[in-house]
């Protein structure tokens, strides 16, 4: 009788990261320290994947950026999934962020990410414009 196969751990496992913030850019951007786990740090600007929040320039763009920083202050500790290593058109990396490790457990509708959406303040968006 054959053994049975090992379960192979999701590939994702190996792009998820502690974080901390350092900065919230706008609605749909923020800068973060990113700890690989290894004593090693790296500053990087994300993009957060799936939305798009009005322009900064906008009264609704600034409403986005005050609502992520309320709930991103600076300093904060979060968790990140990326989407391997992929940048999108302005080098940033793509992430879903997480406010904890037992939220990133749980998946994407318990991201930042989909909070910025189901409250209205971001619209779905897939790299090319907004999704139906």
């Amino acid at each position: 009788m054959p053994k049975k196969a090992a379960k192979v751990p999701d590939p994702a496992w190996l792009y998820r990261r502690r974080a901390t913030v350092v900065d919230v850019t706008d609605g749909d951007t923020v800068v973060l320290m990113i700890d690989d786990g290894r004593d090693n740090y790296s500053r990087e600007k994300m993009r957060l994947k799936g939305i798009n929040t009005p322009e900064i320039r906008t009264e609704d763009g600034k409403k986005a950026k005050a609502f992520l920083q309320s709930i991103l202050p600076k300093g904060s500790q979060v968790w990140i999934e990326t989407v391997k290593d992929r940048r999108e058109k302005y080098g940033r990396y793509l992430v879903c962020l997480y406010l904890s490790v037992e939220a990133l457990e749980l998946g994407e509708n318990y991201s930042v990410n989909y909070d910025l959406y189901s409250q209205g303040i971001a619209d779905a968006y897939d790299g090319k414009g907004k999704v139906k």
